[in-house]
């Protein structure tokens, strides 16, 4: 028979207690996590359809819609590669970096307009990639997240971020057709909409023929055809070089059209969802994405320096507080425009345009801005005529 001093049974008897109070206070503190979750949930996400979202899709929804699973195996040679990537880009950095240069001050502003579009506007894929030996500290940085990064995967043990609760609720969303989810037209908040109820709002705004009429064909070719047309003509006076940046994707599709809520707005009973959407056209691998992007990066220092813009909320309590005072008597009003973008005039557009384009690139030459202009047309027309829902 053997025997247990008191103090031995006093001392177990406290990692006992302390090991359940531990316990107690985790429970209750993923508990307590599970639950802000949850609220935060059903704070940013907006539920317009006829489902009833449980607590465990609103928890999972509050993660946002860029939330991205965690891979149960690494791809060693997609990282390599990636490393590779951004150890080049690097590199890159370091090898074509100028020294700032004293100047007098005059054309600052044409200069480096000029030079920021040309930099934001891509080149031609290059293969260069500048050797090693040229900056120790560079070396010596690349050289150490290599190593960590590659010990890291070596070591890489699985767990997932999501409980078996929210991967149940992942699939259930996945798999009901019967719901849409979109980010709404202003803020981050996820709208779950009926199916039935988003194609008759994208409906009802379609079959206004004042701005939109069904075509018989899809006119893809014939504008793909057109757009290398016109490049062949107009390209090389435009940025000099080839139009193999600007052409045509060789998987080109047809732009897509889709609506964003407008769940900021008063709540209107005689709308499909409630509420009216933004028609949206996206334009990813169309036959005028290259062109796109490049009248992009012209225009945006003009729309930027335009007194009348306001870049977000942040921007325009800065514009109020360097505002003269204002009279007690004074009111301040707001106006919204319905259909703003399809009510622009076209022409009007590509005149204010050039109009732009003429006063402040000095280094464009008139052709060049006429050929810009050409372009912008071109864009224009194309899709204002041709999408597909």
């Amino acid at each position: 028979m053997s025997y247990v001093r008191p103090h031995q049974v006093s001392g177990r008897n406290k990692r006992n207690r302390r090991f359940i109070r531990i316990q107690s206070r985790r429970k209750w503190q993923q508990q307590n996590k599970i639950q802000k979750e949850i609220q935060r949930g059903k704070e940013t996400v907006k539920n317009l359809s006829s489902r009833e979202l449980t607590n465990c899709e609103y928890r999972l929804l509050g993660k946002g819609l860029k939330f991205c699973l965690k891979p149960k195996h690494h791809n060693e040679i997609q990282l390599k590669q990636e490393i590779f990537e951004f150890t080049r880009r690097l590199r890159l950095k370091e090898y074509f970096c100028m020294p700032e240069e004293d100047s007098d001050g005059e054309n600052d502003c044409d200069s480096a307009e000029g030079g920021k579009n040309k930099q934001k506007y891509k080149k031609k894929h290059s293969i260069f990639t500048p050797p090693s030996g040229r900056d120790s500290t560079l070396d010596f940085y690349i050289d150490a997240i290599t190593h960590e990064l590659l010990q890291k995967n070596s070591k890489y043990r699985f767990r997932p971020n999501l409980s078996t609760d929210e991967l149940s609720a992942l699939k259930n969303l996945r798999n009901d057709d019967s719901i849409i989810l979109k980010k709404s037209d202003k803020g981050s908040v996820i709208v779950v909409m009926n199916r039935t109820d988003y194609i008759a709002e994208v409906n009802r705004q379609l079959n206004n023929t004042a701005y939109y009429k069904k075509l018989d064909h899809n006119p893809v070719e014939q504008f793909s055809k057109d757009v290398t047309d016109v490049l062949d003509v107009i390209c090389r006076n435009v940025n000099g070089d080839s139009n193999d940046t600007l052409a045509v994707p060789s998987d080109a599709r047809t732009p897509q059209f889709y609506i964003l809520p407008k769940i900021h707005k008063d709540i209107n009973s005689e709308l499909p969802l409630g509420y009216p959407g933004r028609p949206i056209v996206s334009g990813y691998t169309s036959v005028t994405e290259g062109i796109s992007e490049y009248i992009d990066n012209i225009l945006k220092p003009h729309m930027e320096a335009l007194p009348s813009y306001v870049k977000d909320s942040t921007d325009f309590i800065k514009k109020l507080g360097s505002m003269p005072n204002i009279s007690p008597n004074a009111f301040l009003v707001t106006m919204d425009v319905s259909s703003l973008y399809p009510n622009i005039p076209h022409d009007d557009g590509i005149e204010a345009c050039r109009e732009y384009l003429d006063k402040a690139h000095s280094y464009l030459s008139h052709q060049s801005v006429n050929d810009i202009c050409q372009l912008i047309e071109l864009v224009s027309s194309i899709m204002k005529i041709m999408f597909k829902f």
